[in-house]
């Protein structure tokens, strides 16, 4: 799904599938950058988006 259509609770996936995180809306998505680390809410552009899905509910 390109970015243009996320909505919030959709998994974006970056570097390749190799990282995930929460679309939460605005721009933004919450993720855990490392392990020690707090889940932060940061702009989706930081990192490079490779693709997303809706999940089903």
């Amino acid at each position: 799904m390109p970015k243009s259509r996320l909505q919030p609770g959709d998994i974006v996936g970056f570097y390749k599938g190799g990282h995930v995180a929460v679309y939460v809306g605005n721009g933004n998505v919450i993720h855990a950058s490392r392990p020690g680390r707090p889940v932060a809410k940061v702009k989706l552009s930081t990192m490079p988006f490779y693709k997303a899905v809706r999940p089903v509910v």
